[in-house]
């Protein structure tokens, strides 16, 4: 009776036998997948940039924000105005994050596509690069500083 029942196939054009299976890394690289979400992400941009167009500009949006934080600080955000969007006017605020967000979730896709050896590669190396971005300029100010007051200090001390 067990030898009556194999695996479940699919029948190719070709007359071939292929398995078939619902393994979400083998159903994210068929064509038909792909282009749905494709279709789905540029949807969704246009009903954020049609929403944003309607109800956000003008009224309340991210540079807002940071105009009143850098006026209760006193001082200028680290942050590039032509990353924030401050300056410009109508959607071309919204530009460059959305641009940053789609680059970012782009690549957050492909990285799925990887396999987890390469995945855990990256990932140390994303880690270590902001580790290095964040610490290594303490550091090097903090060592130059040290060198051209001739005297030995604190990293917290200024």
């Amino acid at each position: 009776m067990a030898d009556d029942v194999g695996l479940q196939r699919d029948v190719t054009m070709g007359g071939d036998y292929r398995p078939r299976t619902l393994h979400l890394k083998l159903l994210r690289k068929q064509w038909q997948i792909l282009a749905l979400q494709i279709i789905a992400t540029v949807a969704l941009v246009g009903m954020y940039l049609e929403v944003v167009s309607t109800y956000v500009v003008g009224s309340i949006d991210h540079t807002m924000l940071f105009d009143t934080i850098e006026v209760l600080i006193g001082q200028q955000l680290p942050i590039g105005d032509f990353l924030t969007g401050e300056g410009s006017s109508g959607l071309g605020r919204f530009s460059v994050p959305l641009v940053l967000g789609l680059s970012l979730g782009g690549s957050m896709a492909l990285l799925a596509f990887q396999t987890p050896k390469t995945q855990q590669r990256i990932k140390l190396g994303f880690i270590i690069t902001l580790i290095v971005m964040l610490i290594g300029r303490l550091v090097v100010s903090w060592g130059f500083g040290m060198l051209t007051s001739f005297d030995l200090r604190s990293p917290l001390t200024r």
